[in-house]
């Protein structure tokens, strides 16, 4: 008759290490934009944090860490080359993509 072996392994195995998320800052005056780049950069795994306008996403920037900032061009109060300008003087090496919304007729 054969016996059954229990093995215990004595080293436990190591759990992966969680993956910090991505976090991004989109900035948009149009909720509407604002929402449709959100669940999209949501569903893809980065965090997303949203800023109405160049000064608002400025003091988000200025109390917290990006990893990438995503801005519109065209915004009041300050637009999207200013606050390219505020973040690379801040900090050089975080990525800014300006983009504009196409107008139409």
């Amino acid at each position: 008759m054969l016996q059954s072996e229990i093995v215990i392994e004595k080293t436990p195995h190591p759990i992966p290490a969680l993956e910090r998320k991505r976090q991004l800052l989109v900035v948009d005056d149009n909720r509407a934009v604002q929402e449709v780049l959100s669940r999209m950069l949501s569903f893809l795994g980065y965090e997303v944090t949203l800023a109405g306008n160049g000064i608002e996403a400025g003091t988000l920037f200025l109390t917290s860490s990006y990893d990438l900032v995503i801005t519109d061009l065209q915004m009041p109060l300050m637009n999207g080359w200013e606050l390219s300008r505020l973040i690379k003087e801040r900090s050089p090496n975080t990525p800014v993509m300006v983009v504009s919304e196409a107008c139409g007729e």
